[in-house]
Parts: structure tokens; C-alpha cells; sequence
């Protein structure tokens, strides 16, 4: 109703545009917040405070093992998209394998001296091993938005 109010205002496409997309970010935002402020509510009522306490630092040392564990090379991945070459495919399937490779090899370390890492990260043990696949999980939607949304080809895959 306003836009179509605006439309008849507004001669110029561009603004419309921008308007539009505008409109749409900010809902989008909304939602995400109402979500998270939702969810939360929702969270407390299922998850004794013990769990959430674990959860939390899960996600403090997947943060931390992150840059770590990948020595951050997945966030050269955003920056390479942008110079003009011909080997992106191949730059993203060598970060990728090299990524990953280092998440196995911290996943088998962390399996091997598993007792020493948990008392150390001051988790239980079956927590200690959720870090691992927490950095995957985080490292390929990382990749997902850096590689496969600025291109606008993110509908193919979903």
C-alpha cells in the first residue's frame, strides 16, 4: 500500500529500487530479531541452565578454534572472488579440501587426547567432541555466503 502510494509519487526507478530492497532488508532484519528474541524465550523453557552454559561455550570456542584451527584462510575467499582470474573454482575446492583437512586433523586430536582436551575446555566429554563439527557447520555457511550469494546462484542450491 505505501509503495503503491510512492510509485505514483516517485517517477524515478532507481529510488523505487531502492525503496523496495529497503523495505525488504528491513523486514528481513526484523524477522531475524524477533526470531532470536523469541527462540531464546523458548530455549530457556526446554534447556536447564547447565546445557545452556555448555552450548554457550561451544559457540565461544568455536569462534576461537575457527581462526585457529583454518589459520582464516576461508575468509580469502571473499576478497579472491573479487580479482579478475579464471581459477575460482579451483582457489574454492583447494580452500575447501585445506579447510577441511585441518578440521579432520583437530577432529582427530581432539579424539585422541580426549580426557586431557575436555578437562582443558572444561566440558563434558561428548561436548568436546561437538566442536569440530561445529567449525564444518560454521566453515561451509561461510563459504555458502561468501561464494554463492554475491553471485546471486544461491536458489540453485537450496
Amino acid at each position: 500500500m505505501i509503495i503503491n502510494f510512492l510509485k505514483k509519487r516517485i517517477n524515478n526507478p532507481s529510488i523505487l529500487d531502492l525503496l523496495h530492497n529497503s523495505i525488504i532488508y528491513l523486514v528481513g532484519n526484523g524477522l531475524i530479531a524477533a526470531l532470536a528474541f523469541f527462540g531464546s524465550s523458548i530455549l530457556t523453557r526446554f534447556i536447564p541452565p547447565e546445557d545452556y552454559a555448555i552450548i554457550s561455550l561451544l559457540e565461544s570456542y568455536k569462534s576461537i578454534f575457527i581462526c585457529l584451527v583454518t589459520f582464516n584462510t576461508y575468509t580469502a575467499l571473499g576478497r579472491y572472488l573479487y580479482e579478475d582470474t579464471d581459477d575460482k573454482k579451483v582457489f574454492f575446492g583447494t580452500l575447501f579440501i585445506f579447510s577441511f583437512s585441518l578440521i579432520l586433523l583437530f577432529q582427530g586430536i581432539t579424539i585422541f587426547f580426549l580426557d586431557f582436551f575436555s578437562d582443558l575446555y572444561d566440558l563434558p566429554t561428548r561436548a568436546t567432541l561437538l566442536i569440530a563439527p561445529m567449525l564444518l557447520i560454521f566453515l561451509l555457511s561461510s563459504l555458502y555466503e561468501q561464494f554463492f550469494i554475491p553471485k546471486r546462484i544461491c536458489k540453485k542450491i537450496i
